[in-house]
């Protein structure tokens, strides 16, 4: 029995995690993503990990009417290390500090993304930062629901479609749980990222890579890169606008087919908070301007989403803002990520040349200049502050106008 069909496979793995008979393995297809394989032979036909399925089945969504905020820590040294605000470790410590286990996502030795369990402080710098590939949360499940049902306050983070499976594997509500998504552009294959850490940047950087972390802030929250290290003790970094597989995953050429059609793209979540970068943030005051070092979107989806962000207001700053001006700097929150157009010919370029990432590099991800208008937005919202509140409130107001 196949779960659901491969174009609504996010490749969550909880199928893997609730098939009692062993039958469900995860497995990389053509592309190299994570997709579940079945074993007829010891496949029952139960259903069981068709009703779990997100694919299939959507887990009641958020019980308040959300309040959003921008958000950072005021430990400039965490805020610097995260890929935005920091939020993530403010609430991890919470729990952690309550005897309570946190779930988060880290980039092990051989460049595999996977969920993990940490129940120390000092464990957490692994699960720092943005991982922009598809995660393994196949083993998280049953565990997490073992940990409830022992009476530990667990805090899961991960895509919406990862935490729409957990709530469908636990199959009721626990108030010692509390689940934060982000706003997901989509998922890439993690087969093309080993790939091109492990084959192709050794080429250009001449020496093997030793780790790689997304989006550090060498340059500002608004001009971040991803870092690499290699073997030879040499640092290198990679920029959004040059570098392809970061074009690659931007320009939506190499996301999960269920992706293009997601069915948390928008405002009904499946988690207690989401959390994103808060692009298109309005520096309305001088006091919570945006200094470049990184800003959160806070959204709470439930009354237990709502209190854990309130929580936070004695280690955060937390500034309330309109949940339209939340969605305006987030298009994963009105729709799905639009497939490239020239997606599929990268695809085959991908398997004619055997997976040769200079040949795609050199044909379909030339370096791209940043947005002129793109930096002249962010300059006047960073920059609000020196308008009085009729001016800003009547700017934005004729540029939704405009817009609309």
């Amino acid at each position: 029995m196949i779960p659901c069909e491969r174009k609504d496979c996010t490749g969550c793995g909880v199928c893997v995690s609730v098939c009692a008979f062993g039958a469900i393995l995860f497995t990389q297809d053509e592309r190299g993503f994570l997709v579940p394989q079945v074993d007829s032979g010891k496949c029952q036909k139960c259903g069981r990990c068709e009703r779990v399925c997100p694919g299939r089945v959507l887990p009641p969504t958020g019980d308040v009417a959300k309040k959003v905020y921008a958000a950072w820590t005021t430990n400039d040294a965490q805020r610097l290390r995260a890929t935005s605000g920091g939020i993530f470790r403010e609430l991890a410590v919470r729990i952690l500090k309550q005897g309570g286990e946190v779930w988060g996502v880290v980039l092990d030795s051989d460049f595999v993304a996977r969920h993990v369990c940490v129940s120390a402080e000092e464990e957490l710098d692994p699960c720092f930062g943005s991982k922009y590939l598809q995660s393994d949360a196949s083993a998280a499940y049953p565990l997490i629901k073992e940990a409830l049902g022992a009476g530990k306050r667990v805090f899961f983070t991960g895509t919406p479609c990862q935490c729409a499976a957990l709530r469908n594997y636990l199959g009721k509500e626990y108030d010692s749980l509390l689940t934060m998504d982000f706003v997901c552009h989509g998922t890439p294959s993690p087969g093309i990222f080993q790939s091109y850490v492990k084959d192709y940047l050794p080429q250009r950087l001449k020496s093997p890579v030793k780790s790689y972390r997304f989006r550090v802030k060498q340059h500002g929250w608004g001009a971040s890169a991803s870092e690499i290290q290699c073997e030879d003790g040499s640092t290198h970094y990679a920029s959004f606008y040059s570098d392809p597989y970061l074009i690659a995953f931007t320009q939506n050429y190499v996301l999960n087919e269920a992706c293009y059609s997601c069915r948390h793209a928008n405002l009904n979540r499946p988690s207690d908070i989401t959390v994103s970068d808060y692009w298109g943030y309005v520096s309305r005051k001088y006091k919570y301007r945006n200094t470049n070092q990184g800003i959160s979107m806070l959204m709470g989806n439930t009354k237990k989403g709502l209190a854990a962000i309130e929580s936070l207001a004695d280690s955060c700053v937390l500034v309330p803002t309109s949940l339209t001006e939340g969605v305006e700097g987030n298009a994963c929150l009105r729709r799905p990520s639009r497939r490239a157009k020239r997606s599929d010919d990268f695809w085959k370029l991908w398997e004619e040349s055997h997976h040769d990432w200079n040949r795609c590099a050199e044909e379909l991800f030339p370096p791209r200049a940043p947005s002129k208008r793109l930096k002249i937005s962010s300059w006047l919202n960073d920059h609000m502050y020196l308008l009085p509140s009729f001016a800003q409130n009547a700017f934005y107001a004729l540029k939704r106008r405009l817009k609309r």
